[in-house]
């Protein structure tokens, strides 16, 4: 084969495509599609709302919902009249899947749930949870005097008798 005959006898470098591929989309398109987006996350459940309020209407409510050209309704808020005009847009195109791209591009994906479960699906729980609150001030007691314990230890010259409580003193002279 011939070179350039594809191309139209334009040998372009490796890497080049012929055509001069998607233009950049204007400064101002890129601002308003930011605003778009973020407007969408920031009220996503006011568009989910609206969009559950008029799915399951039938046109006729919708249609005098949004009123016509001559009385247009003026009442409600602007976000339930472009669901509305939306919905009805695509209840008169006919395709049943055109309502989930739609929901999709007025309220953004499904959020992904995750659920984290212990073995054989149950629930997670703290390990705390097992204890009432009689049992764990029980056992922040015994750790309380454990620590004292310990601390009397460090500081003791003589470790206290098996029938006496431990005492904190500091280091005497030895006579007691």
């Amino acid at each position: 084969m011939a070179k350039g005959k594809k191309t139209g006898g334009r040998n372009f470098p490796k890497g080049w495509a012929g055509g001069p591929g998607r233009p950049k989309m204007p400064e101002d398109q890129k601002i308003a599609w930011q605003e778009v987006q973020r407007m969408r996350s920031k009220h996503r459940h006011d568009w989910m709302s609206c969009f559950e309020k008029f799915v399951d209407m039938p046109m006729e409510q919708i249609t005098a919902f949004i009123g016509t050209k001559d009385a247009p309704n003026t009442t409600a808020p602007v976000i339930e009249l472009l669901v509305a005009r939306s919905i009805l847009r695509v209840m008169s195109s006919g395709k049943a899947n055109d309502f989930d791209t739609l929901r999709e591009m007025m309220c953004g994906p499904e959020p992904k749930q995750l659920q984290i479960s212990g073995p054989d699906g149950e629930a997670l729980s703290s390990p705390l949870a097992k204890y009432n609150a009689e049992e764990l001030a029980k056992a922040y007691l015994e750790l309380d005097r454990l620590i004292k314990e310990e601390e009397c230890k460090s500081t003791q010259t003589q470790p206290p008798s098996s029938g006496s409580p431990a005492r904190c003193s500091p280091r005497s002279s030895g006579t007691e």
